[in-house]
């Protein structure tokens, strides 16, 4: 089963490609770019981890819910509303790409303990 430290750095390596995936306005100011790489890192990272608060790993038997393919297709509906969202506030578009970050890195937990024997429950 992936421990902390993996699901973490999976995390974070998945928000460093969503920042360089969602890097749309090249033009940006560098402060812009900086703040909008901090909270995308560090949402990628707590979305990362998020499964395991809700539903903490005090068994192999812990995955329920909040680790199921019903929740990750639901994150990943998520995602796409996220997506598609078009704000024009820098500090929503922030926003935009932090809740993006956060579900990537939901998804990589759960697509990391998808491939242990005890995988995902359907529910």
């Amino acid at each position: 089963m992936p421990g902390k430290k993996i699901h973490m750095a999976a995390a974070a390596g998945i928000g460093v490609i969503t920042f360089f995936a969602l890097d749309d306005e090249p033009s940006e100011n560098i402060n812009q770019k900086i703040t909008d790489g901090i909270a995308i890192l560090a949402s990628s990272v707590y979305g990362g981890r998020l499964p395991d608060i809700i539903e903490p790993a005090s068994s192999p038997n812990h995955r329920a819910f909040f680790h199921s393919w019903a929740t990750l297709a639901g994150v990943c509906c998520l995602m796409h509303h996220f997506y598609k969202w078009s704000p024009t506030d820098p500090k929503q578009k922030t926003l935009r790409k932090a809740l993006i970050a956060m579900c990537t890195g939901y998804s990589s937990h759960l697509l990391l303990d998808s491939r242990t024997p005890k995988s995902l429950p359907l529910l």
